[in-house]
């Protein structure tokens, strides 16, 4: 009668234990979650960077246009070489200190860059040279204060985070040691600050421009593909300038200052703060689309009613999406016109 061989004979081999997981599951799991947020935000970004780059010529001469693709270029960067360092330290690899320098760099600066492009947004809608004095030194004094805070605050942000870095050799352990400093909490309400008020002076002068009114008798009259559709595809369109104007990016800064002041854990902030930098510069780029440059030649304005008026008289600020080729006559490649409240193709 022959017998069963024992799983507990030599030939069997030992049952890993399960609780041994355990630790390992938990040193791979930050890492992993970062990974996959760069990786998602980065599969958006690059479709996006190659519309631009098979935009037309026009935008390409338009400064808004190349500094957004700049933003966009800057992103990926951020992007692909925290990925590298992600699968790095999953795979237990040493990782130069100086290219975690130049990655924490670019985490530290690309917000400021970005945003500094809603400034172009600005002066498309507030042309200084037709401001008084007071006013021109109330709204960009105040971003250039803001910019320069920002600036200075990031740089010693900066400085500290690369000491802790040099001094632990643990590119983790010091992000979620700089979490604590107060420099991320004034960059963060400066952030949300520089946010409001561009947004808020973009939409007040938006309003103040009778962008929902349909002028006749002589006024500035909507020109689209059918007049029925005219005030439905402006009120279509104020609601996504809104939107990307306002409502996301600040949406999303509050929720990351509250994670900073309420939760314990570094890394469910973090997470958010990493997210936001993709949000700038997608919602930067697409408040920005409208407003891709300011028309100041000796053309003419078409008015309803075939009056023409010069644009020397009054300034017209050209509100347009960006037109990639070959063009097309739908409703969202149309131009907005803030000062006359017109639509034209």
């Amino acid at each position: 009668m022959s017998s069963v061989p024992s799983a507990s004979g030599s030939g069997a081999s030992a049952p890993f234990p399960l609780a041994a997981l355990g630790p390992i599951l938990d040193a791979i799991n930050a890492p992993v979650n970062t990974l996959l947020l760069h990786t998602i935000w980065c599969s958006f970004l690059v479709p996006v960077a190659v519309a631009l780059l098979l935009s037309t010529s026009r935008n390409w001469k338009a400064y808004v246009f190349v500094t957004n693709f700049c933003a966009v270029l800057l992103g990926l960067a951020f992007g692909a070489m925290t990925i590298y360092y992600q699968k790095q330290s999953i795979a237990l690899q040493p990782v130069n200190t100086k290219f975690l320098l130049a990655t924490t760099c670019l985490y530290f600066f690309i917000p400021i860059c970005t945003q500094a492009i809603l400034l172009f947004r600005v002066i498309a809608v507030y042309p200084p040279r037709f401001l008084s004095w007071a006013r021109r030194a109330l709204i960009y004094g105040t971003f250039g204060a803001l910019l320069v805070a920002r600036f200075v605050n990031s740089i010693l942000d900066f400085h500290k985070t690369a000491q802790m870095i040099e001094n632990t050799n643990d590119f983790a352990v010091a992000i979620e040691s700089a979490w604590t400093l107060p420099y991320v909490k004034v960059e963060l309400v400066l952030q949300l600050a520089h946010n409001v008020l561009a947004s808020t002076l973009f939409l007040v002068r938006l309003r103040e421009g009778g962008a929902l009114r349909t002028k006749k008798g002589g006024q500035a009259s909507i020109f689209t593909s059918g007049e029925r559709n005219s005030y439905a595809s402006r009120l279509r369109g104020l609601f996504w300038i809104a939107a990307f104007n306002f409502v996301f990016p600040v949406v999303l800064n509050i929720t990351v200052i509250v994670f900073l002041f309420r939760d314990p854990n570094p890394l469910h902030g973090i997470d958010v703060v990493v997210v936001n930098v993709y949000v700038d510069i997608i919602c930067v780029l697409l408040a920005t689309a409208w407003c891709s440059g300011a028309y100041w030649g000796g053309g003419s304005t078409v008015i309803g009613g075939g009056q023409a008026e010069s644009s020397e008289e009054r300034p017209v600020q050209s509100m347009s999406t960006a037109a990639f080729s070959p063009p097309s006559p739908r409703i969202s490649h149309v131009q907005f016109d803030v000062e006359m409240g017109e639509v034209t193709k």
